[in-house]
């Protein structure tokens, strides 16, 4: 397919602060495999001054601020649409995993790969129903990191623990600290553990091992000076899991979901 020649003025200008149209044209005519004549390029830097796609300052043309973030929002949103009308399929409905670790790396890669909960112009909400908020105690730091990044993406984070004891309300004011909603002692999350976004929800199924050790610990933890990470890690990572995710994509079952779940807040 023939290029333009308006494409290939914008092409070459790329790279360049600045240019003449003497060295404008002399740049297209060195790189551009296509012939465009003196006049041809004239008439295009014409034109795309008269749509701003091109400003000219003291003899220099230049490629215009505004329009170039136009392109590059629009082409985030086209990924964006892309990503969910081609990718939603190839997730399964239902996937089983070894390990907690696995589980989460899973979660991470399925909202940067298929979600838009990290484009910032795009508002959004993401809700946790948990049992206890135990990724927490493993890995305080790049959890806090997680939900600040919600945050600055306008995200509304919400959490809702059916636990109560002092390990929960400390996690509660770590994460409200920023700008999480969460609310303990819920008497929800109890049998499984969802991820509820704007476009799909994620069913989380624990084996039993998993959670006798998890409710052990968070049960019989007075205060946060009494809490062993490494009794608890050391726990973990002698257990047989099995946990059992089922994906939800179905636009009524989400409604439905963040109906009920308004109620709370």
């Amino acid at each position: 397919m023939r290029k333009k020649a308006k494409d290939a003025v914008i092409f070459s200008m790329m790279k360049e602060k600045g240019l003449d149209f003497t060295s404008l044209h002399n740049k297209i005519r060195k790189e551009c495999s296509e012939n465009f004549s003196y006049h041809s390029v004239y008439k295009a830097v014409q034109q795309l001054l008269e749509e701003k796609v091109v400003i000219k300052d003291n003899k220099k043309y230049y490629i215009c601020d505004e329009w170039a973030k136009e392109k590059i929002t629009f082409c985030e949103k086209l990924r964006d649409h892309l990503s969910h009308v081609n990718s939603f399929a190839d997730i399964p409905s239902i996937i089983q995993f070894g390990d907690i670790r696995s589980l989460h790396k899973f979660l991470r890669r399925l909202e940067e790969d298929h979600l838009a909960i990290f484009n910032k112009e795009k508002k959004g909400t993401v809700t946790w129903v948990v049992y206890h908020c135990y990724n927490y105690l493993l890995q305080p730091a790049k959890e806090l990191f997680y939900v600040n990044k919600l945050r600055e993406c306008n995200i509304d984070f919400n959490v809702l623990c059916y636990g109560n004891t002092p390990l929960d309300k400390w996690t509660r004011k770590a994460f409200e600290k920023f700008g999480a909603n969460m609310k303990v002692n819920t008497n929800v999350g109890g049998i499984t553990e969802m991820n509820v976004y704007d476009d799909l929800a994620v069913q989380i199924f624990y084996g039993n091992e998993f959670l006798e050790v998890l409710n052990d610990v968070y049960n019989n933890t007075s205060t946060i000076n009494e809490l062993d990470i490494s009794e608890l890690f050391d726990r973990l990572s002698k257990i047989n899991y099995q946990i059992n995710v089922a994906i939800y994509k179905d636009k009524n079952i989400i409604k439905i979901l963040q109906g009920r779940i308004k109620n709370f807040f």
